[in-house]
């Protein structure tokens, strides 16, 4: 999946920004539902779940994956930023000539109306063989503004960098640890140890991410916004005409599909 194509990248006071090309925006929003709908559970499983509780595909995924709404629209929101950040970075790194890889964290959720948990999107670049000094983790804290309100995503992204940095990488490599115990992948348990003890492995590079995506509307008043630097954080805005319109269309689309 390839989202990069959609989006002019310019440098701008201090941060990246991504700003959708409005012209293209049918063809991104139609690139993203089959993608999304993986995040929560795959098709294979999907299907299995579905036929064991007597349900269409549809409507179990209806019922049991995606946040309700309008309850928890900011759940859904919420995700919607974390998916695209998810595969946004993706792109960069193959852009850059990195393979990056990472737990698609949204079907490990105990409560579809809850955001997921630890960090919001990691990934990881591994030697295949033998870890070197070039493997490296991208971690990002994702924030979104769809309307306008007091928020600042831009500062509050930069805050969830910093204790991504500080702690909740840890704490999140550790998680995803035992999920995958739950889920028998003896394997890549084996690989998030590179991760999880510096002491017994050579170094590895980490990149932590502010990523704030916002209403094209609103973007311009929040870049404006001074907000405290922080070391070691990369920060992005993404920006898009009717954030809202955006996310609410994708869902819906995530059903129509099924």
């Amino acid at each position: 999946m390839h989202v990069l194509q959609y989006f002019e990248e310019v440098a701008e006071g201090g941060l990246m920004r991504f700003t959708l090309n409005e012209e293209e925006r049918k063809e991104f929003l139609d690139s993203l539902p089959e993608d999304f709908c993986m995040n929560y559970i795959s098709k294979s499983e999907l299907e299995k779940q579905a036929k064991a509780n007597e349900l269409s595909v549809r409507d179990f995924f209806d019922q049991f994956k995606i946040p309700e709404t309008p309850e928890y629209a900011n759940v859904r929101s919420g995700d919607f930023g974390e998916m695209l950040c998810f595969v946004l970075l993706k792109n960069k790194g193959n852009k850059a000539g990195i393979w990056l890889v990472g737990p698609r964290k949204w079907r490990w959720k105990g409560d579809k109306n809850k955001a997921c948990h630890g960090s919001d999107v990691v990934l990881f670049h591994r030697h295949e063989h033998n870890p070197t000094t070039d493997d490296s983790v991208e971690v990002v804290e994702s924030k979104m503004k769809a309307v306008a309100s007091n928020g600042n995503p831009i500062a509050n992204a930069i805050k969830g960098a910093k204790d991504d940095k500080i702690k909740r990488l840890a704490k999140t490599l550790n998680w995803i640890h035992d999920r995958l115990a739950t889920e028998g992948k003896p394997r890549l348990r084996e690989a998030i140890n590179r991760y999880r003890f510096l002491d017994e492995n050579p170094t590895y590079q980490k990149r932590f991410h502010a990523i704030a995506i916002v209403d094209d509307d609103l973007a311009d008043d929040e870049i404006a916004k001074k907000v405290e630097d922080e070391e070691d954080i990369e920060v992005t805005v993404i920006s898009m005409k009717n954030l809202k319109g955006a996310y609410e269309t994708t869902f819906q689309a995530m059903l129509n599909q099924l």
